[in-house]
């Protein structure tokens, strides 16, 4: 019996992905040719060939469709990503490798970055808005081998430190939307420095005698 209910589960899910899948890209194709703004849920749903309230069963607005895409979209490259970032030395260059691949997805996904950000800040108030991201998983991976390897501190649990480091993300992808000719990756690179600075491991932060010798300029006779 258990069994049984565990199979009509799982058909359940399979089938709800699949609807979900079916209509972000039905929204996307709206998007991409009508523009983000002028597309409607109506027009989602007649283009997808669903009932509205299907659409509103899975989505609550275009934002969530968005974000529903866009984390659909990086959780196929995740990986990839972590193939090539985990052959890196360090917890700096790993995490920094990450954020600079997204960077340059959302370079070429731009006008998505808007809505993304509005419904994932929405979230703030469930106390929820890291769910869906497949990235904190990459994060928690990145910081708990950090901690393994006495990069950073481990009196606070990985998971804690995985969406500290999310929320620093989505605040610099937030800051260079507001701010016309603000680089992305440069953002997110000075955000991947300061989650670091508060959370290296003090065996990690080099000693003045790991420090170069400061040479003094030579005095001059008169």
């Amino acid at each position: 019996m258990f069994n049984k209910v565990s199979v009509v589960s799982d058909r359940a899910l399979r089938k709800q992905q699949q609807t979900r899948d079916h209509l972000a890209q039905a929204a996307i194709g709206l998007f991409d040719q009508n523009g983000y703004a002028a597309t409607t849920m109506d027009q989602i749903s007649t283009a997808a060939d669903v009932a509205r309230g299907t659409l509103y069963n899975h989505f609550a607005d275009k934002d969530a469709i968005v974000a529903y895409w866009v984390d659909t979209q990086l959780a196929q490259g995740i990986p990839q990503l972590l193939h090539h970032v985990m052959t890196l030395s360090s917890f700096e260059e790993r995490v920094t490798g990450v954020f600079e691949a997204s960077a340059q997805w959302w370079q070429g996904h731009w006008v998505y970055i808007a809505p993304y950000l509005r419904h994932r800040f929405q979230q703030v108030q469930s106390n929820d808005a890291a769910s869906g991201s497949d990235m904190l998983a990459v994060y928690e991976r990145l910081i708990a081998d950090a901690q393994d390897a006495q990069e950073i501190i481990a009196t606070t649990p990985a998971p804690q430190l995985a969406r500290y480091l999310h929320f620093l993300y989505l605040g610099a992808v937030m800051h260079a939307l507001g701010n016309a000719g603000v680089s992305l990756s440069h953002e997110l690179k000075q955000a991947a420095a300061f989650f670091l600075a508060g959370c290296r491991a003090p065996s990690a932060i080099p000693t003045h005698a790991d420090q170069p010798a400061r040479r003094h300029p030579s005095k001059t006779k008169a």
